[in-house]
């Protein structure tokens, strides 16, 4: 997973390919890192910044408070990250006919049980 300083110079990019575009750019901000390297740039296309996301993984009731924020799209991006690693996962392994999303993944993510 690329680092912070990469994240941003590849953010910076996208945003000015945007631009270019004529295309409306809004930029959620993870961490206060991020946020403060794109706010001298870009901080009017800065709509949101949620620096108090704990690791290795986010709760579903962080996840929850940020999705109702940010709608629809904010929530896409929150579901990939709890479901990341089964996203790498899955579409290798041809054994998986189901993968289980269980109470215990909303309040503390653990694993998700894949069906074989």
């Amino acid at each position: 997973m690329p680092g912070g300083a990469s994240v941003v110079r590849s953010t910076r990019q996208l945003i000015r390919d945007l631009d270019g575009q004529g295309k409306a750019v809004k930029v959620i901000c993870v961490g206060r890192k991020g946020r403060d390297l794109l706010r001298r740039d870009h901080g009017g296309k800065i709509i949101a910044t949620f620096d108090e996301i704990d690791r290795p993984r986010l709760s579903f009731e962080k996840a929850d408070a940020i999705a109702r924020k940010v709608g629809a799209r904010g929530l896409k991006i929150i579901l990939e990250e709890l479901m990341l690693d089964v996203m790498y996962q899955v579409p290798s392994r041809s054994d998986v006919t189901e993968i289980v999303v269980t109470r215990e993944v909303k309040s503390d993510p653990v694993p998700l049980r894949l069906v074989a």
